[in-house]
């Protein structure tokens, strides 16, 4: 059952409040702009004489909902076909749909599988989502499909809590009792944050008799722009934590952009960490990089050394997102990067529709966008000036303390989409500055 994640936020110190307002007289106006979502994928796999398709989604979307691979996809519905090579034609396979509260949250998913021509869609799992009056999920319902009595009939429940903050602060995961008609609590996870809203552990707990008992737990640091820098999984064995596997980041300096990636496991014999895998990016496309090196650890030669595997190539459209993902091999015996069996390639396609959205002139020819409004998981921001310019793009709430800030490369017009699932319900202020002018833009966040 997949259960929710939580994104790492970035707090810098305090800005001035008065200051942003004091530059906020500028016309508001509506209008329809612009959105890129995800329609379609096609999956390939390298047979070893080439790459030949395997399977496909498509998605549908209504009332100018849509998503893509990093932020949720409010689809009406999504439908997979597996490639049959007896008659070269795609297969259905599951399909997914949706349906959406007053408040446009997803009410519920329910997943169906093609049982062939005379049989049609069988259902096979639903989720139930509830929220609170700030349209945060308070709890998920996971259920299967009876086919005997043609009943959905309940498995297991999630009830989350959240912070002040309005951070996750648990998830408490039952199972269903069908003698009891209840739900019985069966693990839960506790997370705790620093002062900057960083997760800084998951404490994951089973539930015994009438207490809970320590089983996991994730720990997390971060170095001073709110980066994480470590992710270390330990395991309970009755007294203590023990280490199990970290991941360890590194950064960029100037711009910020993820480097590396370790993955390391733990030997309790030597208490030390062992190498395993090691991912490098490169080439960035904004943020996005367009190369990755996967690497894995060889300890066979003296001191060890890393052995190269895999090399990924992705490329991304004017929304910044990813329009094709493709893995070469390693191989040994050339040395060098060369397509094998196995290998996989896929290619995401997005159609442009235009929503509602806030126009904000501002009073020194710096144009603002953004939508949707109010936000709820994603905020689309565009950005136009009478000149070729640098912006530099905060997001501050209504204390004054920037929750996120960047800067942009020189262009007269810049679009991006960023996720607003790690900022809390409310009010923020988008401020914009550059050498062509300032704006400012008022927002709110709901869940």
């Amino acid at each position: 059952m997949k259960r929710m994640k939580l994104l790492f936020t970035l707090a810098l110190p305090v800005l001035m409040l008065q200051n942003v307002q004091a530059q906020s007289g500028a016309d508001r106006t509506s209008s329809t702009t612009t959105i890129s979502r995800l329609v379609g994928i096609g999956d390939y796999v390298n047979s070893g004489a080439g790459f030949y398709v395997s399977d496909t989604t498509s998605l549908s979307y209504s009332n100018g909902r849509g998503g893509d691979l990093t932020h949720v996809m409010k689809y009406d519905s999504k439908n997979y076909f597996v490639y049959n090579n007896s008659d070269s034609l795609f297969d259905p396979n599951t399909q997914t749909t949706q349906v959406f509260d007053a408040s446009n949250n997803i009410s519920s998913n329910v997943l169906q599988s093609w049982g062939g021509v005379t049989i049609g869609w069988v259902p096979q799992t639903k989720s139930l989502y509830f929220y609170d009056v700030t349209n945060k999920t308070t709890s998920q319902i996971f259920q299967n499909w009876n086919a005997g009595s043609g009943v959905w009939v309940s498995a297991t429940k999630d009830d989350y809590t959240y912070t002040s903050g309005g951070q996750m602060f648990s998830d408490i995961y039952s199972n269903w009792n069908s003698i009891s008609s209840v739900f019985d609590a069966s693990s839960e996870k506790i997370y705790s944050y620093d002062v900057n809203g960083n997760m800084l552990q998951e404490l994951d707990n089973s539930f015994s008799g009438t207490s809970w008992v320590p089983v996991q737990e994730y720990v997390y640091t971060y170095n001073a722009a709110n980066q994480a820098l470590t992710k270390t999984f330990d395991i309970w064995n009755g007294g203590a934590y023990v280490h199990n596997y970290r991941y360890t980041y590194s950064y960029d300096g100037a711009s910020g952009n993820l480097q590396s990636k370790l993955y390391q496991t733990y030997n309790t014999d030597s208490s030390s960490w062992i190498n395993s895998n090691l991912s490098l990016y490169s080439n960035f496309s904004g943020s996005n990089p367009q190369t990755q090196e996967d690497r894995t650890w060889n300890d066979t030669v003296s001191g060890g050394s890393w052995m190269p595997s895999m090399l990924w190539s992705f490329t991304y459209n004017s929304y910044a997102q990813m329009t094709s993902r493709t893995g070469t091999s390693y191989n040994v015996t050339l040395p060098g990067y060369e397509n094998a069996a196995g290998d996989p390639m896929s290619y995401y396609h997005y159609e442009t529709v235009e929503v509602n959205a806030v126009k904000n002139v501002g009073n020194n020819n710096v144009e603002v966008s953004v939508f949707p409004v109010p936000a709820q998981n994603m905020l689309h921001i565009g950005l136009n000036s009478n000149a070729a310019v640098s912006y530099e793009i905060a997001i501050v709430d209504m204390s004054g303390k920037i929750v996120r800030s960047w800067k942009t490369a020189t262009a007269a017009s810049y679009t991006t989409t960023i996720s607003t699932d790690n900022m809390a319900t409310g009010n923020y202020i988008l401020k914009i500055n550059s050498t062509n002018g300032q704006a400012t833009q008022q927002f709110s966040v709901v869940r």
